[in-house]
């Protein structure tokens, strides 16, 4: 009798042994842990651009601040496979999305069976309608260039922006955010050098962007935008970010001193 109650003490202490050790290896982030949730940050770009005559699409896509394999993103119905950056660039060089037609997206992690969807609206079609002076050429001490445009349905806001021609410039440029109207004046600076304040003779491209209803910046574009802070448009618990549609003008050109 005392052999057998000797024999189940010793396999009830095994047991708490056991059990401490799971207990312990759970503390010290063993297996037994589950696996934190995880935060998103999204950001997508739609974009029709009349000077380039091409369509582009930027998504960017990052779980806890980085790529992550298992990750798409699914826009108007085609599926994007983000890089191990988690962005991705395509260029379409027909018409991908139509204008005032609502572009369905849709996130997605396989590995956590997360998705987020939303949907972003293209404005409408517009242009530059006139520039002052309308000789195309403004010379130091004249009166600054400005531009009037037409309207885009469907915009929230507009970007105004001048940037040399010729690749590497050192003149400055300019771009601002002309909110909701559709006209701007550039200022003189746009065509100094900032290092030698000396006047940049070149030809300059004008591009007016409508975009809606934020905007998000994709690699290589063909226009200057202002170094400022654009809202955000995604923001909930687990998934923050920007989701915007563009159009881009086709450009105008102003001749600067020469």
């Amino acid at each position: 009798m005392i052999r057998r109650n000797q024999g189940i003490v010793g396999r009830f202490s095994l047991a708490l042994t056991i059990a401490g050790a799971l207990i312990f290896a759970g503390c010290s982030g063993g297996g037994s842990i589950k696996p934190q949730s995880a935060t998103y940050f999204l950001r997508v770009l739609a974009e029709k651009n009349f000077d380039s005559q091409a369509d582009y699409l930027h998504v960017e896509f990052l779980r806890n601040d980085s790529g992550f394999a298992g990750a798409f993103v699914v826009v108007a119905g085609d599926t994007i496979r983000t890089k191990s950056s988690g962005t991705a660039d395509s260029t379409y060089t027909f018409a991908r999305w139509q204008y005032g037609h609502s572009v369905s997206i849709k996130a997605v992690d396989t590995a956590k069976a997360y998705q987020y969807t939303t949907a972003v609206v293209i404005p409408d079609s517009f242009g530059i309608s006139n520039l002052i002076p309308n000789t195309h050429v403004w010379q130091p001490n004249k009166s600054n260039p400005r531009i009037e445009w037409t309207a885009s349905a469907g915009a929230a806001n507009y970007i105004a922006a001048i940037q040399a021609r010729g690749s590497g410039s050192p003149a400055r440029g300019q771009s601002a955010v002309a909110g909701s109207a559709r006209a701007y004046t550039f200022t003189p600076d746009a065509f100094y050098n900032p290092q030698t304040s000396q006047l940049v003779p070149d030809v300059y491209y004008i591009h007016v962007v409508a975009y809606a209803p934020t905007f998000v910046l994709r690699p290589g574009a063909n226009y200057k935008v202002p170094t400022t802070t654009f809202p955000l448009t995604v923001d909930t618990r687990q998934i923050a970010g920007a989701v915007a549609a563009a159009v881009v003008s086709a450009r105008d050109t102003i001749r600067v001193g020469g």
